[in-house]
């Protein structure tokens, strides 16, 4: 289906994140610690996700955002916080980074307000610089299930033509507009595609890709780790050691 103006709404409160796609899903503290403890010296960036609630039916964690995209096993980051993505100089240094995206009070269950909770963790695998770039390299059965211009809540933006250079992947009119009622939807999906950030020195974001098998993801709230009274006062995000985290969450409880 071509969209060159509009594509029709699809309904989706929720990104579809079955429990098998997965491996490291809903993980147990003596094995997420063991897990970590192996990547202890690398950075981690924390940020708090707005747009994870918690379903009615189940009680389950609910990605209603974006980004991150959990969809189809493999963890994107190339719509949400591109304040944090225009950090680093180039992608190859965001290799080994790891991401990891805490609860707000946005998430509540009836009256009890799940906020300051893990929802996932990824170690950077790669990272491209433009939204062309992760479209080519991310396979195509993936790719179609975070597509924004089928999905309202893919963070991929398919483009127009197979052999796009330099400056054409930053043009959004080479890129297939997002489903009508798409988060990013009017204008806002422009500046995923071509937008600097900074203070001082302007950069475009990078398009991160998580490692599939250093990727963690709870959707139970009964399983997750809450991060610890005295370490959740921070406004947006930190940075620290991942080696660090244990000393920030309650993996005890």
């Amino acid at each position: 289906m071509s969209c060159e103006t509009k594509c029709p709404e699809t309904k989706k409160e929720c990104q579809d994140i079955p429990l098998d796609s997965f491996e490291n899903i809903n993980l147990k503290a003596n094995i997420f610690k063991n897990k970590i403890e192996q990547e202890k010296d690398h950075e981690l960036i924390l940020y708090r996700v707005t747009s994870v609630k918690v379903e009615t039916t189940n009680g389950m964690f609910c990605q209603t955002g974006c980004g991150p995209n959990l969809e189809g096993g493999i963890i994107t980051l190339c719509t949400c916080r591109p304040d944090i993505r225009a950090w680093e100089k180039s992608p190859s240094d965001w290799k080994d980074v790891w991401i990891g995206g805490i609860t707000t009070k946005e998430a509540k269950k009836q009256e009890e307000v799940l906020s300051d909770y893990l929802f996932y963790l990824m170690k950077v695998e790669d990272a491209y610089e433009s939204c062309f770039d992760v479209w080519n390299k991310i396979g195509k059965q993936v790719r179609d299930l975070k597509r924004a211009d089928k999905n309202p809540l893919g963070d991929l933006y398919a483009p127009k033509n197979k052999k796009l250079k330099n400056e054409e992947r930053f043009c959004p009119s080479n890129y297939h507009e997002p489903i009508n009622n798409h988060k990013h939807a009017v204008d806002r999906w422009k500046e995923d595609i071509n937008r600097e950030y900074g203070k001082r020195i302007k950069r475009r974001p990078v398009y991160l890709v998580g490692d599939t098998e250093n990727s963690f993801v709870w959707l139970d709230p009964d399983k997750s780790f809450r991060l610890l009274e005295e370490k959740a006062k921070w406004p947006h995000h930190k940075k620290i050691a991942i080696g660090d985290l244990k000393t920030y969450l309650d993996l005890e409880g």
